[in-house]
């Protein structure tokens, strides 16, 4: 079975737009990652930081996700 990829050049692919949505959520996540540093908490609501934690999962499973279609294309993360 043939990925959609199979065939297609990088530059069509959209591998450097992948890379590039990658590098920014990467760099948006490790900011969200010090708003909850161990000074930050004691800012936050349970709640705040709660909805935090959830959202740094999701972002760190969505760059992974990210970083796996950029390698089947044959780029690097």
């Amino acid at each position: 079975m043939q990925s959609p990829a199979d065939g297609v050049q990088a530059n069509e692919s959209g591998l450097p737009l992948l890379t590039a949505e990658k590098a920014q959520l990467d760099s948006n996540l490790e900011k969200l990652r010090e708003s909850v540093s161990d000074e930050a908490q004691q800012a936050l609501s349970p709640d705040e930081l709660s909805r935090r934690y959830h959202q740094i999962d999701a972002m760190s499973v969505y760059s992974e996700v990210l970083g796996n279609r950029i390698k089947a294309l044959g780029g690097s993360v």
